[in-house]
């Protein structure tokens, strides 16, 4: 069985696999609305997700094969973009403010159609949690490598 702590989730969240994005609709009738996500923008998201722990619900699990297996977290729309407006004005991100647009116009209409959006997140099988790298220069010419278990301090850090 594994964890359900969106923290430990997160921590074992595979970034090589397409995170995506979805909205229920209020009608039954209608599908679900799903935005994929480019493989570029998943650490953006895991950031996005680690800023608004407290706020995320654990949906349960889908187990798709012997490989992948998917994490289901919803979120509160409103709050989200608020936050990824923040994160964008102070430059926490790897894709840089233009790659976020998408999402962020995307939230923008969905937040009109309904309250909380689902991040469907691949993770890890088996134990392999992520671990996240500064590395950089120092002026002695000297390279520094400072590992954290949380990718926004990893990018705190680095400021």
């Amino acid at each position: 069985m594994m964890n359900s702590e969106p923290v430990e989730l997160l921590k074992k969240a595979d970034t090589s696999k397409r995170i995506t994005v979805s909205v229920h609709p209020l009608n039954k009738q209608e599908e679900p609305e799903r935005l994929h996500i480019d493989k570029q923008l998943n650490y953006d998201i895991v950031i996005l997700l680690e800023t608004i722990m407290s706020e995320i619900t654990f949906n349960g699990h889908k187990k798709h094969n012997k490989r992948l297996n998917t994490a289901e977290l919803s979120v509160d729309t409103t709050n989200t973009l608020k936050t990824l407006n923040r994160l964008i004005r102070q430059k926490i991100t790897f894709s840089g403010k233009d790659k976020l647009t998408h999402i962020r116009n995307w939230l923008c209409v969905t937040s009109q159609k309904t309250e909380r959006i689902i991040f469907h997140i691949p993770v890890f099988e088996n134990n392999k949690k992520n671990k996240y790298t500064i590395h950089y220069r120092e002026n002695t010419g000297t390279d520094v490598r400072i590992s954290l278990p949380s990718l926004l301090s990893c990018m705190i850090e680095s400021k």
